[in-house]
């Protein structure tokens, strides 16, 4: 991705002024946001919205884990469970 590349190339020294670190950061933040194609706007969560996905990624994190350790059970089961439980369905995305 040239845009990463250039970015790599251009990184600030670490005795960079604070204005050159931050218009890096706004850089890197939005190669971010293009490559997930994602909205600027659409990262900006409320208080409880950081919670919320704290929570969510734990209980992502907790998934994995089970995963790893539940060799007996049948991929297409954990498939099964996975589509339930770490995928948003377009009902609840809708309702939220």
């Amino acid at each position: 991705m040239q845009g990463l590349e250039e970015l790599r190339t251009n990184k600030p020294e670490e005795n960079a002024e604070r204005l050159e670190v931050g218009q890096f950061m706004e850089k890197l933040r939005g190669l971010w946001f293009f490559a997930l194609g994602i909205e600027a706007e659409a990262a900006m969560l409320s208080s409880e919205g950081l919670v919320s996905l704290g929570n969510y990624f734990y209980v992502c994190e907790l998934m994995i884990r089970c995963k790893e350790e539940a060799v007996r059970v049948a991929p297409n089961v954990w498939a099964g469970i996975e589509s339930r439980i770490l995928v948003l369905s377009s009902s609840e995305a809708t309702a939220e």
